[in-house]
């Protein structure tokens, strides 16, 4: 599975700490026939931060009833809110815990009408997996027993739940350059996402934090930082007949686990339980690390390296030391 954060929008959104409002978005011309993308700038970024003398607009927050039935609601207003359960009363030891979002109205509709939504985390019977120093990575996932191909490794709902895609205003001073506009973007974004980490339980909150963040210095806020780097692609969210909405998770576990083009695992997101599972592709020795892709594998190596360059790091997996592996993917 590819991670999951990776292009911009522009698009004006309202946010609110139980439901948020945002008009549909608007491409170049200002029509609502659908968005414009771009890829988000990463490395060091000259001039990062908000462009001097803009100023940032306040957050229209207003509270809705979240048990408010999302299909009376405009379809294009975003919620942030708490599934399956609010957060507000912290859950008991043990029991699973429920993952701050900021979707959209017609995608939490289509996530309560799910059948058997929401089913218990399906986790597997023994822990078989530890976090722990990976070399030249910092931390990674490890196997503490041989799993087989075709098993689940774990499950876990995530920390955090949001659109794959940037969101700010559309409404910038005509002087700005695209850069610019890019920052004042990012600035935003961080200003929208910080609603819904506000919704976290302080252990979350640290544990989100601890994630790793490649994001320093091209005006990316902490909590976007992360995401971007860290986000794991979750879907589909959004009901057949509508426009596509990507959306981005960051959890605790599975957001650990180091890239590589010759995966070992792969991830995939259950929408009755909410909850992303990891599959073991190939049998796993014991102590082995795990890992899955975050970008295309079948793409040349050339092409995979620039991919993972607003990740921090070369891959030197064996695909990618063999460059005559090409030819077989």
């Amino acid at each position: 599975m590819k991670r999951g954060f990776l292009n911009n929008t522009k698009a004006r959104a309202k946010i609110s700490g139980g439901d948020s409002e945002a008009p549909k978005k608007k491409t170049e011309s200002g029509s609502t026939s659908g968005p414009s993308y771009y890829k988000a700038k990463y490395g060091v970024v000259e001039h990062a931060g908000l462009p001097e003398g803009y100023k940032l607009a306040d957050l229209d927050v207003k509270e809705l009833d979240p048990h408010r039935d999302p299909r009376t609601l405009p379809e294009n207003l975003f919620l942030v809110t708490s599934l399956p359960i609010p957060l507000e009363a912290p859950a008991a030891a043990g029991t699973d815990r429920a993952t701050a979002c900021m979707l959209q109205s017609t995608t939490k509709a289509q996530i309560l009408s799910t059948p058997g939504f929401p089913r218990p985390v399906p986790r597997p019977p023994a822990v078989r997996h530890r976090i722990g120093p990976a070399p030249g990575m910092d931390l990674g996932a490890f196997s503490t027993a041989r799993i087989q191909r075709g098993e689940v490794i774990l499950s876990e709902r995530a920390l955090l739940i949001a659109p794959g895609h940037l969101f700010g205003d559309d409404d910038y001073p005509s002087s700005f350059s695209e850069a610019q506009i890019q920052q004042a973007i990012l600035v935003q974004a961080e200003q929208y996402l910080k609603v819904a980490f506000d919704r976290m339980d302080p252990e979350d909150k640290t544990a989100y934090m601890a994630l790793a963040n490649s994001h320093l210095q091209d005006g990316s806020g902490p909590i976007l930082g992360i995401m971007r780097t860290n986000g794991v692609g979750a879907g589909p969210l959004t009901r057949p007949g509508t426009p596509p909405m990507p959306y981005s998770a960051v959890c605790k576990e599975i957001s650990r686990l180091n890239h590589s083009c010759c995966p070992n695992t792969t991830a995939l997101f259950d929408m009755p339980s909410f909850s992303f599972r990891l599959f073991a592709l190939r049998d796993i020795a014991s102590g082995e690390e795990l890992t899955y892709p975050y970008i295309d594998v079948t793409a040349p190596a050339a092409e995979r390296q620039k991919a993972l360059e607003p990740y921090g790091f070369r891959c030197t997996c064996p695909a990618c030391r063999d460059p005559t592996s090409d030819a077989r993917r």
